[in-house]
């Protein structure tokens, strides 16, 4: 495993210091894999859309369900970084 798990939050992006923006595939030396993450988890599903637009829309979708809930909660934080 690329992290530590107790230091992930609810995240959409890769672990690592790279990775290509339409496979979300990255090698370093025999051990290859999608770096691209849902949380904790790989998002093979991805594959062949740009990261940037992928992030862009993962921000409005959190923004969009917070605004959402009727319950008083703390303000929402977020942090893109964009590829573009």
């Amino acid at each position: 495993m690329f992290f530590y798990y107790q230091f992930s939050l609810s995240l959409q992006g890769y672990l690592t210091g790279s990775e290509d923006y339409y496979t979300h595939y990255r090698c370093y030396g025999k051990m290859c894999g999608t770096d691209l993450r849902n949380n904790t988890d790989p998002a093979d599903q991805y594959k062949g859309f740009y990261s940037t637009h992928l992030f862009a829309n993962r921000v409005i979708d959190i923004i969009s369900k917070h605004e959402d809930d009727k319950v008083e909660q703390p303000p929402c934080k977020t942090w893109l970084n964009a590829c573009a």
